[in-house]
């Protein structure tokens, strides 16, 4: 019987964590864009995409890729709590409820990513910063 040692456990753990969540990633990406293109379907009421001068421009695309940096950010902190729980008694409960907290993570998500990007879109199509 080979002995395994505590750093090639938690190395073993690793690498299951990040592939299952990083997996969930194009899944929690895919979510998010499903929800922005359909935000821009439902401003094309407002009018045209138009070209409000170099501010307006310069603020959607800031508030564009605070929102992107922002959804990666919240989607990793699920690593943290994978991490946590790792070769603890509640790991093998944290392991049943992945997918129900990747679900549940990703309808969050998408609620904010319609709402951002709806605001967005209608920013473009009127105006407004």
């Amino acid at each position: 019987m080979e002995h395994i040692s505590p750093q090639e456990t938690l190395r073993s753990y690793r690498r299951a964590a990040v592939r299952f969540w990083e997996r969930g990633r194009l899944i929690y990406l895919s979510a998010l864009a499903f929800s922005s293109v359909l935000a821009f379907l439902l401003t094309t009421d407002a009018g045209p995409i138009g070209s409000y001068g170099p501010a307006h421009a310069f603020g959607i695309l800031f508030a564009w890729t605070a929102s992107f940096i922002g959804a990666n950010v919240c989607y990793s902190i699920v690593h943290l709590l994978e991490f946590l729980v790792m070769g603890s008694r509640s790991e093998a409960l944290f392991h049943s409820f992945r997918w129900v907290i990747l679900a549940i993570g990703s309808m969050f998500g998408m609620a904010l990513a319609f709402v951002t990007a709806y605001s967005l879109f209608w920013s473009m199509r009127t105006g407004i910063v």
